[in-house]
């Protein structure tokens, strides 16, 4: 999707996909000019966080053996040649990134079970109440926040193509359509359920509630985003998209004081990338 494209006024020349984002970033500059004037109306309450620190003092080695040692054993499983490289087009390298993905998953949920004062109870959402202001908040955060992330991203990539580079995209999408229906569900598993789990669970759930324990919220989002970004050091022409979305996602967390928004958040925007791929044949790109 060329960033000249927002300069186009036909809406019906353009390619679906480019259809389909070109409308998410307009509803969601909506609603977040909707979100600002509510702001501005109260006096900028949306961006005073709670200050009380959440959950238990965790221990920092533990934290880091939970996220990193399955990727880590993966990697020397790979050097030697007992698993397919995880970006390979090999269905067994799809169920090795899942089982990578589940290991990272039940490691945070029994850390935080055991470190936490509620347990990972304390974490989700146990009413209703607290199930629908979740939910909402997830939406409404996820299209104010498309048009920078999203924005970002086309303009980087313009960038980048205009002076010869390519562009990086990850091994599984750039071998999806090749792949079977089984194996493309997987990958659609792998992208929008497991990953954002395993990856809010940590980077807030865990990492940002850590930080709280000695700075201020907007402090430990801020410190928490470069670590975001690095866990994604591949794809560097997302980079500044990859900022925006931390910011929004730690804000979500911090917000609701649970971790089922910013879960939700995180996977709204994976869909979208598996629904250009899959349904409206964008470029993997």
């Amino acid at each position: 999707m060329e960033f000249d494209l927002i300069a186009q006024t036909d809406f019906a020349s353009l390619e679906p996909y480019e259809q389909f984002i070109t409308s998410l970033m307009a509803a969601g500059a909506l609603v977040f000019f909707g979100w600002l004037i509510l702001s501005i109306r109260d006096r900028f309450a949306a961006f005073r966080l709670p200050t009380t620190p959440r959950g238990e003092l965790l221990i920092a080695p533990l934290v880091l053996v939970a996220f990193l040692g399955p990727q880590v054993i993966a990697a020397f499983a790979v050097i030697a040649n007992l698993l397919p490289e995880p970006g390979s087009s090999s269905e067994s390298a799809i169920y090795f990134t899942l089982m990578v993905q589940v290991t990272q998953i039940l490691l945070i949920v029994f850390l935080i079970a055991h470190t936490f004062r509620d347990g990972i109870w304390g974490c989700l959402p146990r009413t209703p109440r607290e199930i629908t202001s979740d939910a909402s908040r997830a939406v409404v955060t996820w299209l104010w926040v498309i048009p920078p992330v999203f924005g970002l991203l086309i303009l980087v990539e313009t960038l980048l193509k205009n002076n010869g580079i390519e562009i990086p995209v990850h091994g599984l999408i750039k071998k999806m359509r090749a792949m079977d229906q089984r194996g493309q569900f997987l990958i659609v598993v792998s992208a929008v359920v497991l990953a954002p789990i395993a990856e809010e669970l940590f980077y807030r759930g865990i990492l940002q509630t850590y930080l709280r324990r000695w700075v201020s919220p907007w402090a430990a989002i801020f410190i928490a985003t470069p670590i975001f970004i690095i866990g994604h050091y591949g794809l560097f022409h997302a980079w500044p998209s990859y900022l925006v979305l931390s910011v929004a996602l730690g804000y979500c967390y911090e917000r609701s004081g649970r971790i089922a928004a910013p879960i939700l958040v995180h996977m709204l925007f994976n869909a979208v990338t598996m629904v250009n791929l899959l349904l409206f044949d964008a470029p993997v790109s």
